[in-house]
């Protein structure tokens, strides 16, 4: 591979590893896991309560750790869950006020996050690594789709 190309992607990696423990951190100091911090923000999208299957399938983890999650949630008043279906037999769930809430304040501190670091890049830099990223994952994808062909 291309070393500088090697490295860009290589440490794009890295910051997004790098966000990802600052908003994990970010979920600890409102009380929750980084698995009900991503729950909250997946049901905050949803309009309609989300039947449980769906939502594992969505996050890509068992049914029984989705319902683990959104039962710890319940007990903290942030997700209200129906009644089983009919006809799978499994509860929807959907966010309380209260989970909206705690949404927001998490939204807010990956906001203020971000803000702090646009601050203290170099805004032309990171309009060229943004034109060079979007270069590469274009690349990345006619490649993908002629290797299918």
């Amino acid at each position: 591979m291309n070393m500088p190309l090697e490295r860009l992607l290589i440490e794009t990696r890295r910051v997004h590893q790098a966000f990802d423990e600052a908003a994990g951190a970010g979920c600890t100091t409102l009380g929750l896991t980084t698995q009900e911090c991503a729950l909250l923000a997946l049901l905050g999208r949803e309009r309609q309560p989300v039947d449980v299957d769906s939502l594992a399938r969505t996050a890509l983890v068992p049914r029984s750790q989705m319902l683990e999650t959104l039962r710890r949630l319940q007990v903290r008043g942030c997700v209200d869950l129906q009644s089983p279906d009919m006809v799978t037999g499994h509860p929807a769930a959907s966010l309380s006020a209260a989970g909206r809430d705690l949404l927001r304040r998490h939204e807010s501190r990956d906001r203020a996050l971000m803000q702090r670091l646009a601050g203290a890049v170099d805004a032309d830099a990171l309009q060229a690594t943004f034109a060079t990223l979007r270069n590469v994952r274009r690349l990345l994808q006619r490649e993908g789709a002629a290797i299918g062909e």
